[in-house]
């Protein structure tokens, strides 16, 4: 009876449950009650709370309906003010849709969640997981029609965070994406919002004139919407600063006081940015009194510590140059304190701690702090004769800024926006030099000069030789990621801008870099040697150059290296036991250096003027060189940082031909370090492939390419000095062919063809069917190869990107880990380089140096030679860039025979013993 009474009970129970339990219809028309009724955030909360207790007690499996509460509960709690706690409930719905099969879930509302997600992150500054999620926005889209409208918003917060993290090649990127989905949708408003966005992109890119189209092209989109008002002010405002940059000088004036009026009349928030832009434009044109009067009114109405600290730094600016020291140092201070409140140093001695800067978002505002504090204690220092205490400020300061922008350049992955900053911030190494000078300090005057150059090629190394670190399955995976990146870079370039196809592409790129993004991460997390070798970014010390670079080579060796500034050149000789530090007469080298390259670049012209070639190239000579007293027949190897110039050339002798090559056996290096980034005595392998020579005489016709007659002879000849060499020429020498084969080869003879210039057009090197491009070369991989020989025209020459050097196809096998490679730096003749390229092997197959090996090939075709094959242009145009140990031993076969035979006897020993 007892039993019935209960079983009674509990149907009873459930029965009157049942019945408590609106059906989800009612359910979601309750939950749009609510989001509609007008009530305050609190009272929406707690009615909300109580339809969520409800619906979890009557549905616990959660719907759409249950996902549209949590949506409006988190944006109750974003609007007041609880950003923390709107992540969470965000969290929680991501959650709810990876334990769900999504049968009942909508795509579009995942997508809602995780832009949202990306604004709340962005809110709170974690920018890095802002872009994490607002990238998965775009990776769950596909083709869902419902979706583009949150991919259209999650471009526009991209773009922000990119931008503000000093990724401009990223936010360029997702500006041209986000503007061809506005246009899709026709959302006006959006579309002026990501055109303002991509302008202050290409302005900061210095893309002028674009960023000009850009701007005018947005404003009118939304003009006369009295709702976007605050965002037509910021249009006017930016276009103002673009014109300011192009010298349209009233009609920047016009556009930025329109800007402030429109914000005036507007109460605008962040309206200190109008006057501060509008003190910025007196300050350029050189009105100081009217730029220090907007920048007060400026600090009167800011709110923000980000805008402050800008305008101290302008503040700060202006009376450094009018040589008010201590109230540009008061300045700089303030701003510091703006973006780092508990730092505060009344001397302006002090600095802000590395680690303290590393977390900071917005690093470029402080960098530019740190930079003009250096700046004003160097300008100080010279005003006072050089004080040497000021001077060590100084110095602590550019070091300070120099950490500042390693941190920036990992943070970045996109090669254009590390580029941008590394012409940013050149100007500053050539003021801590100074400082250096000044200081009578070359130990840390050559880490400025290390600093000044191919930085970029050193974390390409590091991250190939990091990539050694992996398993073959990550090291597979990493070179299929770094494979598609780069086809669909070309494949992207092909396309015409806003079209469908063009952003079908971008989308994939997109998604491809950030899977590279994430892998590294990853594997950062997983595998520390894989992270430290990354990140290795040690300056070697001058002793450091001495005992693993020099002493290897012998007693009478030195190093040269040179900084080219704007406003100085400097030089640094390293010896056994010497350093020189000295500054050179900056007129005289532009007019000789200038002077030379005419004579370089024109064989008729140094054989008709060769008195005047060898006037001038002795001038250069007295002037670089000799002052570093280099002991006779020494081996000298050159680092500059303006690309590669044929030092061999110079005559000791303004009256007879004396070359400098003949008495100094010359190499040259992209830097110091990089010398030490893998020395060949230390990874000789006994391989027994030792040389591939390449010549497809001759080429397909739509490569406009003439045949080159004589080159597979040549490689022949060369071939046979070597055992265990292979020879493809004509069909053989395919673009594939050297992709399989080069990789094997210690050294490898390219005969072709080559195009380049300093313009950007991109290096190419020819092959009987196809072309291999400098940024192919990025995707090859790891070479086992120690020498790699171009005898190909200006494969040394390529773009010169400020602070990081010459972009050539010698730089691109660097970066895939030959650590030398033979170049030329003109349209060199066939002949003379057919010649000079088997004597070269000559001296190789006797285990020489490589560049006493192509010292001795020029020394001997000067003997065998006369006329105008003796000219310069004729030899010197074929240098050696990298290591120069030996590559070749005669011994090297031995190994591989007698390895062939001990393999065989053991072989048929154990099958003696087996029968046994």
């Amino acid at each position: 009876m007892r039993i019935f009474f209960f079983l009674q009970c509990l149907l009873l129970g459930i029965f009157r449950s049942g019945a408590t339990c609106p059906s989800p219809e009612k359910f979601y028309l309750q939950l749009e009650e609510i989001r509609n009724n007008g009530q305050s955030v609190e009272s929406q909360e707690s009615s909300l709370n109580k339809w969520m207790i409800q619906w979890e007690k009557c549905y616990p499996k959660a719907d759409s309906v249950y996902v549209e509460a949590l949506l409006l509960s988190g944006l109750n709690h974003y609007k007041d003010g609880r950003t923390e706690e709107a992540i969470q409930v965000h969290q929680k719905i991501i959650t709810i849709y990876r334990q769900n099969s999504g049968l009942r879930l909508k795509l579009s509302n995942l997508g809602k969640t995780y832009y949202r997600l990306g604004v709340f992150y962005t809110r709170v500054r974690k920018l890095n997981e802002s872009i994490d999620v607002l990238q998965q926005v775009i990776a769950i889209s596909g083709n869902n029609p419902k979706m583009k409208i949150w991919v259209n918003q999650a471009h526009l917060y991209l773009i922000y965070n990119y931008f503000v993290q000093g990724d401009f090649q990223r936010a360029l990127q997702h500006a041209v994406a986000g503007e061809v989905i506005s246009e899709e949708l026709k959302d006006d408003i959006s579309l002026s919002k990501v055109l303002q966005q991509k302008a202050q992109v290409l302005h900061m890119l210095k893309q002028l004139p674009e960023a000009l189209g850009a701007i005018d092209k947005a404003i009118p989109l939304i003009e006369h919407t009295p709702q976007q008002q605050n965002s037509i002010s910021s249009q006017y405002m930016l276009r103002g600063n673009i014109l300011r940059d192009l010298h349209r000088n009233p009609e920047a004036l016009q556009s930025l006081q329109t800007a402030y009026a429109i914000a005036r009349k507007n109460e605008e928030v962040y309206i200190s940015d109008f006057p501060m832009a509008i003190g910025y434009f007196y300050q350029t044109t050189g009105e100081t009194s009217h730029a220090l009067a907007f920048y007060q009114e400026a600090l009167r109405l800011d709110n923000g510590s980000h805008n402050k600290c800008l305008i101290f730094n302008n503040i700060a600016n202006i009376y450094k140059h009018q040589h008010k020291f201590e109230e540009a140092l008061e300045n700089l201070q303030k701003g510091i304190r703006t973006i780092i409140p508990d730092f505060n140093d009344p001397s302006h001695i002090h600095l802000p701690p590395a680690r303290t800067i590393r977390t900071l978002q917005q690093k470029d505002f402080l960098l530019g702090l740190i930079r003009d504090q250096a700046q004003t204690w160097l300008e100080y220092a010279k005003s006072k004769n050089n004080h040497q205490q000021y001077l060590q400020r100084s110095l602590n300061a550019y070091m300070l800024a120099d950490s500042m922008i390693d941190f920036m350049r990992w943070e970045h992955t996109g090669v254009a926006s590390k580029l941008y900053w590394r012409e940013k911030t050149y100007d500053m190494y050539e003021q801590a030099i100074e400082a250096c000078y000044l200081l009578k300090d070359p130990v840390r005057a050559f880490y400025f000069f290390e600093k000044s150059r191919a930085v970029l090629l050193n974390d390409e190394l590091n991250t190939l030789g990091a990539g050694q670190q992996l398993a073959s399955a990550d090291q597979q995976k990493e070179k299929e990621i770094r494979q598609q990146i780069t086809e669909l870079q070309f494949s992207l370039a092909e396309k015409e801008k806003n079209t469908n196809d063009y952003v079908k592409v971008l989308d994939q790129l997109l998604k491809a870099e950030e899977l590279q993004k994430s892998f590294f991460r990853s594997l950062e997390n997983r595998n520390p040697a894989y992270y430290s070798y990354r990140y290795n970014n040690k300056v070697p010390a001058i002793d450091d150059i001495r005992k693993h670079v020099l002493k290897p080579m012998g007693d009478n060796t030195a190093l040269l290296t040179f900084f080219s500034g704007k406003n100085s050149i400097y030089g640094i000789g390293v010896k056994d036991h010497t350093t020189q530090f000295l500054e050179f007469d900056k007129s005289s080298y532009d007019s000789l250096i200038t002077a030379m390259n005419t004579f370089l670049s024109s064989k008729s012209r140094q054989n008709q003027s060769f008195k005047e070639y060898l006037s001038v190239s002795a001038s250069l000579y007295n002037l670089l060189i000799k002052p570093f007293q280099l002991s006779v027949n020494n081996r000298t190897i050159i680092s500059t940082n303006n690309g590669f110039f044929p030092f061999e050339a110079l005559s000791r002798s303004g009256s007879k031909p004396d070359y400098l090559g003949q008495h100094h056996a010359i190499s040259y290096t992209y830097s110091a370090g990089f010398l030490l980034k893998k020395r060949i005595s230390e990874h000789l392998t006994n391989n027994s492939r030792s040389f591939l020579g390449i010549a497809p005489v001759d080429f397909s016709l739509s490569s406009g390419q003439p045949s080159l007659p004589g080159s597979d002879n040549a490689a022949i000849t060369i071939e046979r000095n070597f055992s265990f060499s292979k020879i493809l020429t004509h069909q053989q020498a395919t673009r594939e062919a050297f992709l399989k084969e080069a990789p094997q080869y210690k050294m490898v003879q390219l005969l072709t063809h080559a195009i380049a210039d300093s313009t950007g057009t991109e290096p190419t090197l020819y092959f009987s069917d196809s072309t291999l491009q400098l940024s192919d070369i990025g995707t090859l991989g790891s070479f086992q190869t120690q020498l790699m020989v171009l005898s190909a025209c200006q494969t040394g020459i390529g773009k010169n990107q400020t602070g990081e050097g010459v972009y050539s196809l010698a730089r691109g096998f660097a970066s895939a880990g030959i650590p030398s490679v033979v170049t030329t730096l003109w349209s060199v003749e066939n002949q003379p380089v057919y010649e000079l390229t088997r004597l070269f092997f000559e001296y190789i197959k006797e285990g020489q140096p490589l560049d006493i090996a192509l010292q001795n090939a020029r020394n001997q075709w000067l003997e065998q030679t006369s006329g105008t094959d003796q000219l310069p242009y004729s030899w010197a145009g074929m240098v050696l860039v990298g290591n120069t140990d030996p590559v070749y031993s005669q011994s090297d076969w031995w190994w591989w025979v007698a390895g062939f035979f001990i393999s065989l006897l053991l072989f048929l020993f154990i099958r003696y013993f087996r029968r046994i």
